[in-house]
């Protein structure tokens, strides 16, 4: 746990026991707040189901020891979702905006700065996207964004 003791919490289904104390687990779909099932509210559920068809697959470190088939509770320390999220999306977009300006410097006339700038950008979010994968294997082999299952329903 971290320094505040917060974690963020779902519902899955262990789908498979892993080699190292682990678990394979299928995040159960929640369909948004209560209001999604009265129409009243934002149709946000309706909108993550429509673009998330792939059930969510993750591994988890299986403290409770839980059988293939239980339905757990997995948790996560809070921060990590959002430290993961800067480190996918925030990497690449770093790196694409720094590649755009490196290469549009790089060249003379207004043409040319756009292929460089365009070149730049699709280097810059090639490397980018690199690093955040090797970041996010690192950050994954130390432990550091390991989710835990700790309870049966």
């Amino acid at each position: 746990m971290n320094r505040t003791g917060h974690m963020v919490e779902t519902r899955a289904i262990v789908i498979k026991q892993v080699a190292g104390g682990q678990a394979l687990v299928e995040a159960i779909r929640e369909g948004g707040c209560s209001l999604c099932a009265g129409s009243k509210g934002c149709g946000g559920g309706t909108l993550s189901q429509l673009f998330c068809v792939r059930p969510r697959r993750f591994r988890a470190n299986n403290a409770a020891n839980a059988h293939v088939g239980e339905e757990v509770k997995v948790s996560v320390t809070d921060g990590v979702l959002l430290q993961s999220a800067l480190i996918l999306y925030g990497l690449p977009l770093l790196f694409m905006f720094g590649g755009a300006f490196i290469g549009a410097q790089w060249l003379d006339s207004a043409v040319d700065q756009d292929i460089g700038a365009a070149t730049g950008a699709i280097c810059g979010l090639v490397c980018g996207f690199l690093l955040a994968a090797y970041v996010a294997s690192r950050r994954r082999l130390a432990g550091l964004a390991e989710a835990v299952i700790i309870v049966g329903k």
